[in-house]
């Protein structure tokens, strides 16, 4: 069942997908005719003349998604450190002691993290 399940929609999304992307190319149509290759490639942007070149843009898209990843993944790092260092990974590699998997309870979290739970006991 599960298998058959993840078969339907891993080919509904390839699906889905396909379709999207027919929709921007039959939406996009009308520019690669007027412009051709030349609205990915060239530099000018007159709106008024009607002359259409995505290169700025594309290019700034990529520096502003540059600069993000530099300042995110940094951050993403010290989280990553900190979640390890509050929670470490239980003993056993998650295995109980017949080594078979087992559930982590995460109240010692919640009671951590709020205050009044220690007092509930929770």
């Amino acid at each position: 069942m599960t298998k058959t399940l993840s078969w339907i929609f891993s080919h509904l999304a390839i699906a889905t997908m396909g379709l999207l992307l027919g929709i921007f190319i039959w939406q996009s149509a009308p520019v690669w005719k007027h412009e051709g290759w030349g609205y990915v490639l060239e530099k000018k942007w007159y709106f008024r003349q009607h002359e259409f070149g995505a290169l700025p843009m594309v290019y700034g898209t990529l520096v502003v998604s540059f600069i993000a990843l530099v300042l995110a993944v940094p951050v993403a790092g010290e989280q990553r450190s900190s979640f390890q260092n509050t929670c470490p990974p239980p003993p056993h590699g998650g295995k109980g002691p017949d080594r078979t998997p087992r559930r982590r309870s995460w109240s010692h979290l919640w009671s951590a993290w709020h205050p009044a739970a220690a007092r509930l006991g929770v």
